[in-house]
């Protein structure tokens, strides 16, 4: 996969070192349509959670995943621990193959348990179906 993204011209640099995203993989990352989050009428009770290591020589692509789950509205859980209870896990394999780093980036989809009471707290102000489809459960 990594050898595709540096043929389609996506990536540059040394593969097992240093690669680097190229600015036409900036483009095809900032075409990845993150607006469905907000299009979901009901939520299925899941629960989306990044889990990162990635280590100080692939900074850029740790920054740019620290900004993206920010600016998507990710609740932090820990230091690289983030949940959002809307579907998003395509775009972060995507995302994840892009910068080379597939064994630094998990990603988890998790039934809705009691540990996740104060997200669904924080995210029921921002997405108020969020409530209703949780009670309707019980």
């Amino acid at each position: 996969r990594v050898y595709s993204l540096k043929y389609r011209g996506l990536i540059a640099g040394d593969i097992k070192r240093n690669l680097m995203l190229t600015a036409k993989g900036v483009l095809a990352l900032e075409d990845l349509d993150f607006r469905q989050l907000v299009q979901h009428k009901k939520w299925d009770k899941k629960w989306r959670v990044v889990i990162y290591d990635i280590p100080e020589t692939k900074r850029p692509a740790r920054d740019q995943i620290r900004r993206l789950l920010k600016d998507l509205g990710f609740l932090k859980l820990q230091i690289s621990v983030w949940a959002h209870p809307l579907p998003c896990l395509k775009q972060f394999k995507i995302i994840r193959e892009s910068y080379g780093i597939h064994n630094h980036l998990v990603l988890l989809e998790v039934s809705h348990s009691h540990e996740f009471s104060k997200a669904l707290k924080h995210f029921t102000r921002i997405y108020p179906n969020l409530k209703s489809s949780h009670s309707s459960r019980s």
